[in-house]
């Protein structure tokens, strides 16, 4: 006795539409060919699946171009009449990126590498910047986020229309590190301990107006950052409406510091409890910071942190980043 051939999900598909098109419905051919109605339409939806991915695999797009337009301007004189236009080939192009990470403080993502290509000349789209950036292994790696579904509060963002309308000062917090352990943003290997950094920045310009930089943070440290900010910016004490923003951290509600910014009509004002993002400035910074610079760098003294520290900063203002 012979074994009956097992049919093909195709050719199954071929006889269910064939008895179709003799006016059978596809309940009917299936019975008729004792077929399950429900594998004939596994089959179908499968079989469209397979040529959909043909077709997307035949797909020709446009090809990528390999240059790029570079205005260069003459160094007398940069108006119109003396801007050269050339070609600069996709070579040349990534070894303009190339020497931009050079700088030991740059790990800038795709979006800022195009911002310095245009400041540089170049007229060019962010997407072939991210293109040649995957293709040579450049991209920042992906951040991955926890808690989308986050509660937000009322007016959770500051609205500053000018310079010294609102100032948000914090001490750096404990954050997740890539193996998910708590760590201090910044930590001297060599001493093994942490470090504490209490920074101030303006709202409106995003400008670090000054920082603490210690082996520890109290409500005195505080004080004179504050201070520092202040005589910074040449604050005029009688006409001055400024707010300072911060967490309650036990620094902040000291008496020390309310009576202080009281004595100078500063408005002190406190984001409620397990809510950064009310904090969201200087809590960016900080993310920056963690990023930038102590997950990049590694210091044996506490010394040597702090001048690397101030390197980064009078980089990081010099290049308005």
């Amino acid at each position: 006795m012979c074994k009956k051939k097992k049919t093909s999900g195709k050719e199954m598909i071929e006889l269910v539409q064939r008895w179709s098109e003799k006016g059978l419905s596809v309940l009917k051919a299936t019975k008729v060919l004792s077929i399950p109605r429900s594998t004939y339409y596994s089959n179908l939806k499968l079989d469209k699946r397979n040529q959909m991915e043909v077709k997307e695999c035949c797909k020709k797009g446009s090809p990528h171009s390999r240059t790029t337009l570079r205005f260069i301007y003459s160094d007398n004189d940069a108006s119109d009449n003396c801007v050269r236009k050339v070609s600069v080939d996709d070579k040349a192009l990534l070894e303009e990126i190339l020497n931009l990470f050079s700088n030991e403080f740059v790990c800038y993502g795709y979006r800022k590498v195009t911002w310095f290509l245009r400041r540089n000349g170049y007229e060019i789209n962010h997407k072939k910047v991210y293109r040649l950036m995957k293709e040579f292994h450049l991209l920042r790696p992906k951040l991955v986020k926890h808690g989308v579904n986050m509660r937000r509060v009322k007016e959770y963002k500051v609205e500053a229309s000018r310079p010294d309308e609102v100032w948000e000062i914090d001490v750096n917090p404990l954050r997740k590190s890539v193996d998910y352990k708590e760590v201090k943003c910044l930590y001297i290997n060599g001493e093994r301990r942490n470090a504490l950094l209490c920074s101030v920045i303006d709202c409106f310009t995003r400008e670090v107006l000054t920082y603490h930089f210690g082996r520890h943070c109290l409500k005195e440290d505080v004080l004179r950052v504050l201070e520092e900010a202040c005589r910074s910016r040449g604050i005029n004490y009688p006409n001055i409406l400024l707010r300072v923003r911060s967490d309650n951290g036990s620094q902040f509600i000291s008496h020390l510091v309310k009576s202080y910014l009281e004595s100078i009509g500063i408005e002190q004002e406190h984001i409620h409890v397990a809510t950064p993002q009310e904090n969201g400035f200087i809590e960016s910074f900080h993310s920056i910071i963690q990023f930038e610079f102590t997950e990049r760098f590694e210091f044996d003294t506490f010394e040597e942190c702090r001048q690397k520290l101030k390197e980064w900063v009078t980089f990081l203002i010099l290049c308005n980043l």
